[in-house]
C-alpha cells in the first residue's frame, strides 16, 4: 500500500490491529489502544520526527494501509507491524521477560503495559526490577514515580521525581529533545501532540536555558485548544504550566479538570 506518511492526514479510517505471535488480527475502532513492541519511527511526509520505545501505548486516530496514525509526543505514522493491543500486551512482555529475565528494556516495556492499565502495584513491582537491573534507570524513577503518585504514596513519588532530575540528561539531549518538538510542529501545525510535548518540556525542564513558563502555557493552551479540550493528558500539562508560572489556582483548576476526564 502507499505509504501515508508523504502527505498530510485527511479521514480517519478505521483500524485493523496487528496480532500477537500467532493471534489472528481483529478489527479495532479509531480511539483504541495499542502498545509499541518494538523501537518505533514516528513519520511526517517520510521524515523521521521521532521514535517510541517498547512498552509505550498509543490511541490510534486513523489507519492507511499498514500505517497508523497516533498523537503522542508528537503526531504523526507508525507500522502497526510494530504493535500490538493494550489487551494482550501483558501477556506479550511477561512472555518476553521469562524468556530474558535479564533484560532491562523487556521489564521496563511491562512496567509501562501495567501503568497504561491502572495496574499500579504491579507496575512498581516491575519498576524495581528495572531499578535492580540498571539503578540509574531515568525512566523507571519517572514513571514509578507517576505509580506512587496515582496510589497516593506522595512521599515515595517525590522521591522518585528527584531521583529522575538528578539523573536526567545533559544540555545536549534537552537542546535535541526541543528541537525534535520545533521540527514536528514545523510539519504538522495543526497536531496537538508536539505542542503539547514542547510544553511539557519547557514547564519541567531543570535547565533555565530550556526551561520557559510562559512558553509552556501557551503551547500547552494550544494541545488543548486542538484537542477541543478534551484530553486529560493535556489538561495536566497546562496545569504544571501555570504551576511553573507560579499561577497556583489555574493550576488546580485545570488539574481538576483533567481528574473529570480520567
Amino acid at each position: 500500500s502507499a505509504d501515508p506518511t508523504m502527505r498530510q492526514l485527511t479521514f480517519p479510517v478505521v483500524l485493523a490491529a496487528l496480532c500477537l505471535f500467532a493471534i489472528p488480527a481483529r478489527a479495532q475502532s479509531v480511539g483504541e489502544t495499542v502498545v509499541v513492541i518494538r523501537p518505533t519511527d514516528v513519520k511526517v511526509r517520510s521524515e523521521i520526527v521521532y521514535r517510541h520505545n517498547p512498552g509505550i501505548h498509543l490511541v490510534v486516530g486513523a489507519v492507511q494501509g499498514n500505517w497508523l496514525w497516533i498523537n503522542h509526543k508528537v503526531s504523526g505514522w507508525i507500522s502497526r507491524d510494530d504493535v500490538i493491543p493494550l489487551d494482550e500486551s501483558a501477556e506479550y512482555f511477561s512472555k518476553l521477560v521469562q524468556q530474558d529475565p535479564d533484560n532491562t528494556e523487556h521489564h521496563l516495556a511491562l512496567a509501562n503495559v501495567w501503568s497504561a492499565q491502572g495496574q499500579w502495584e504491579q507496575a512498581i513491582a516491575s519498576f524495581n526490577q528495572v531499578l535492580k537491573l540498571d539503578p540509574n534507570n531515568i525512566a523507571a524513577y519517572g514513571n514509578r514515580a507517576i505509580a506512587w503518585r496515582n496510589m497516593g504514596d506522595y512521599p515515595k513519588a517525590i522521591a522518585d521525581y528527584d531521583a529522575a532530575i538528578r539523573l536526567a540528561p545533559d544540555q545536549k539531549e534537552y537542546d535535541r529533545a526541543l528541537a525534535d518538538f520545533n521540527e514536528a510542529i514545523r510539519l504538522e501545525p495543526n497536531q496537538a501532540g508536539g505542542y503539547n510535548s514542547r510544553a511539557w518540556l519547557r514547564a519541567t525542564c531543570p535547565d533555565p536555558q530550556i526551561a520557559n513558563a510562559a512558553d509552556a502555557v501557551e503551547d500547552a493552551t494550544r494541545a488543548c485548544e486542538l484537542s477541543s479540550w478534551k484530553s486529560a493528558e493535556y489538561l495536566e500539562t497546562l496545569a504544571t504550566a501555570y504551576a511553573a508560572e507560579g499561577e497556583f489556582s489555574e493550576a488546580v483548576k485545570w488539574q481538576a479538570r483533567a481528574q473529570d476526564l480520567a
